[in-house]
């Protein structure tokens, strides 16, 4: 018996969008996505090893971190992809803490070729209140010079990639269209003639079927309506999305260019992260363009 497709399909699910992205079948798509947002190698991207779940912990009592889906490059590089369907709270310093965390885990002691670590943000709200679709941030020192090229995190901003006064990508428009709708007859008509859309449209058909898959989907949607929830009345009594161009209290992402205290937050990240690993202090101070003695002053400062 033919297992009836949800009505209401919501493919920035956490299970479903997982799922999508890391299936083989909707390569081409991804691959294209990526590619024109990262301005990499459409073709090395669809060769990179796909992966998901939990990053490395730097000690036993830190909390377990789960990326949505991580691209292993074969030139070593590694792009993380995240679906942020809510606002919660510390979301962007806990994808960064991602990035940082791979970034340590890649970067060969005594290497003078380091890899990179990308993050593309999928932000399904306006933190920022930007009128940008695409913003994107880069690791600076605190004079704000840019550093050695080695990590960068963009974020797609999914109400302004959909506006009508998008101008930009055709591709990375229509991939955000598909991520949003929510009847599976209306995307199979949006994209008819289109075969790369149609391939994902039909494996989320499949996965909208499987009763596995269904299960978990239901009750991840209940529990993520319940965060929303938590996050509306938070909103309401002043705790929720923060200062413009910033989390509250300067530790965030922070703005277009990066805001001071969050760059030094990211850089002190960095550094715990080599730390930890045993890392030599030269190697260090070339990665985060900062003195030995600095580094020395700020190991004390971490034990």
């Amino acid at each position: 018996m033919k297992q009836k497709v949800l009505e209401v399909i919501n493919v920035c699910n956490d299970g479903l969008f997982k799922a999508l992205f890391r299936d083989i079948k909707v390569r081409e798509m991804v691959a294209t996505f990526v590619s024109k947002i990262l301005h990499i190698d459409k073709e090395l991207i669809k060769r990179g090893e796909f992966q998901g779940g939990e990053l490395i912990k730097k000690n036993k009592n830190e909390k377990a971190k789960t990326s949505d889906i991580i691209i292993k490059l074969e030139n070593g590089d590694r792009i993380i992809i995240e679906m942020n369907q809510f606002p919660s709270k510390n979301i962007f310093e806990k994808n960064t803490s991602y990035g940082f965390s791979l970034l340590s885990e890649i970067v060969p002691v005594g290497s003078k070729d380091y890899p990179k670590v990308y993050i593309i943000n999928i932000d399904c709200f306006n933190k920022f209140k930007t009128k940008s679709p695409i913003i994107r941030f880069k690791l600076r020192d605190e004079e704000g010079n840019e550093e050695i090229n080695i990590y960068e995190s963009v974020h797609v901003i999914v109400e302004n990639v959909l506006s009508d006064e998008y101008n930009g990508d055709e591709d990375i428009k229509k991939v955000v269209k598909l991520l949003m709708m929510k009847d599976i007859k209306k995307m199979k008509k949006e994209f008819a003639k289109e075969e790369m859309y149609m391939a994902a449209i039909r494996r989320v058909e499949e996965l909208s079927t499987d009763p596995n898959h269904v299960g978990y989907y239901k009750l991840e949607e209940a529990h993520k309506q319940d965060l929303y929830g938590m996050w509306e009345a938070g909103k309401e009594n002043g705790i929720g999305i923060g200062r413009e161009l910033g989390i509250k209290d300067g530790i965030g992402i922070g703005r277009e260019q990066g805001i001071k205290d969050g760059q030094i937050m990211q850089q002190k990240e960095m550094i715990n992260n080599m730390l930890a690993k045993n890392f030599d202090m030269e190697t260090i101070s070339e990665i985060v363009n900062m003195p030995v003695p600095e580094i020395k002053k700020l190991q004390k400062k971490l034990k």
